[in-house]
């Protein structure tokens, strides 16, 4: 549907917008007033989340555009089409038609290989809502998913090779990969449709990928403390002290929402 409507635009730019989020009413005056000789034109979002407003707010460190790249990357805000301004003559690539996971970040890493001049505004036009989505394709459980993420993550690293030079250090790629299955790991917790049995299972099956091992290295370092307890035992394959944090942790996520109304 996106590709059709790329294909039926008449605007010199274009905005995505998804049918179960919204935006303030002046995001395009704004964008556009903002994005001037640059390509791109990225601004923040309100993360509605299980009753939680979360403020998403973009931060480049403005030295390099590998830098800058990473930041964005590392992130999350190239994740997705709808917190960004494009312009329409320098799509080269539509979304890709053998995709339905990671569609979104391959289209902007196509765009931006055209389009590297990025402009990045701290205001929040987007609300992003993921009240109702268990059931999406984004977020539902898919026996591809390791598969799928493994190539948009060598996509990825062969995008930024080519930003930064063939020896450059992906480390910050094989860390966003590892935590986002780490998330979904930590989110079985909350899952009620799963067995035991089954998220063991597919706690081993992430933890014993070939793929997975290769990027999770001992020197591989990630943010929050509860990343890096997990994914100690989760790179040495013990599902079983895995999924007793899992739950532990949840434990934790609970009175901390009960002491905070």
């Amino acid at each position: 549907a996106r590709n059709v409507g790329i294909e039926a635009a008449k605007g010199d730019y274009l905005l995505f917008a998804d049918s179960d989020d919204y935006v303030e009413q002046d995001m395009v005056e704004k964008l556009l007033g903002g994005i001037g000789n640059d390509d791109i034109a990225i601004c923040g979002f309100h993360h509605h989340y299980q009753g939680r407003d979360i403020v998403r707010i973009p931060e480049v460190p403005g030295q390099s555009g590998e830098e800058n790249f990473l930041a964005l990357y590392g992130e999350g805000f190239l994740n997705m089409p709808w917190n960004k301004l494009f312009k329409k003559s320098l799509i080269r690539e539509g979304f890709p038609h053998d995709l339905n996971l990671g569609e979104d970040l391959l289209f902007n890493l196509a765009y931006l290989q055209q389009a590297p001049r990025i402009t990045v505004t701290r205001e929040m036009f987007c609300h992003y809502i993921q009240e109702d989505k268990k059931n999406t394709l984004s977020t539902r459980r898919r026996a591809d998913k390791l598969e799928i993420a493994s190539r948009i993550c060598d996509r990825t690293k062969a995008f930024y090779r080519e930003l930064a030079g063939p020896e450059a250090d992906c480390t910050r790629i094989d860390g966003k990969f590892v935590k986002e299955f780490l998330d979904e790991v930590e989110g079985l917790a909350f899952d009620d449709d799963l067995t035991k049995a089954e998220k063991k299972q597919l706690i081993t099956s992430y933890s014993r990928n070939a793929y997975m091992q290769a990027a999770n290295g001992p020197d591989l370092w990630l943010p929050a403390l509860d990343y890096r307890i997990i994914n100690h035992f989760f790179r040495q394959g013990n599902t079983e002290a895995v999924y007793v944090l899992i739950y532990l942790r949840k434990m934790v996520v609970q009175l901390v929402r009960k002491i905070r109304g």
